[in-house]
């Protein structure tokens, strides 16, 4: 993976690191395409173009369906769902970002790591299936262990509970404003690894996520 040399030094009060999945630790994006147009395509339905698909991209497997199927009957939609609860995800399309495997491995050295996602779990297995770290994340909380989804902040709020931290000792970590709402709401800083506004840093390789999490953590939080 060419990840050697990445090394993480820290002086911090920071204690755990909560991870979003899709968009942040995978590039899932032609994956959830191909697994919505199929669940479409096996149902009987025109299949939903792909921006379509992309533009809700962080929407719940249940709230994704639901759109794309507005207009449609309630039966049909039922249908839909009903599918995409017995759909595989094409776990092989998935893409691991550069580095983030490595850099992971390290930040589990120093910090409690949880994710904190929208996804199905049995999904959240088919991210693990292509990036070997299940053992570094204690903690995963998925679409079915919370009431409210993001950006409420109780998801955020269930992984620092069960890894036994405050707001103020974790960081958030994803790349939507939905999750910067999230970790706004929940008292967490935030790092996206792209340019959100409003987040605490952001970050373009995951290299730099070290440092950024090193610097947040010598301010008074």
């Amino acid at each position: 993976m060419g990840d050697a040399g990445v090394k993480c030094v820290f002086n911090t009060v920071i204690k755990a690191i909560l991870f979003d999945v899709d968009g942040t630790l995978v590039d899932s994006s032609e994956a959830h395409v191909a697994f919505y147009q199929q669940i479409f395509q096996d149902a009987g339905y025109a299949v939903p173009a792909q921006e379509a698909i992309r533009k809700i991209f962080h929407l719940s497997m249940n709230d994704t369906l639901q759109t794309l199927a507005l207009g449609r009957p309630l039966q049909e939609i039922k249908r839909l769902l009903d599918a995409g609860q017995k759909a595989a995800y094409p776990a092989e399309l998935q893409k691991v970002p550069a580095h983030s495997l490595q850099v992971v491995r390290e930040l589990s050295k120093t910090f409690s790591l949880a994710l904190v996602t929208s996804r199905r779990r049995i999904t959240v297995e088919s991210y693990f299936a292509v990036a070997p770290v299940k053992s570094y994340f204690p903690v995963v909380i998925a679409v079915e262990d919370v009431v409210n989804r993001k950006p409420h902040p109780e998801p955020l709020l269930a992984a620092a509970k069960r890894l036994g931290v405050s707001s103020k000792e974790a960081v958030y970590i994803g790349d939507s404003p939905v999750d910067g709402e999230a970790a706004k709401a929940a008292g967490m800083k935030f790092i996206a690894c792209t340019d959100i506004p409003g987040a605490d840093a952001y970050f373009s390789s995951f290299r730099e996520l070290p440092g950024l999490i090193s610097q947040l953590g010598s301010k008074t939080l």
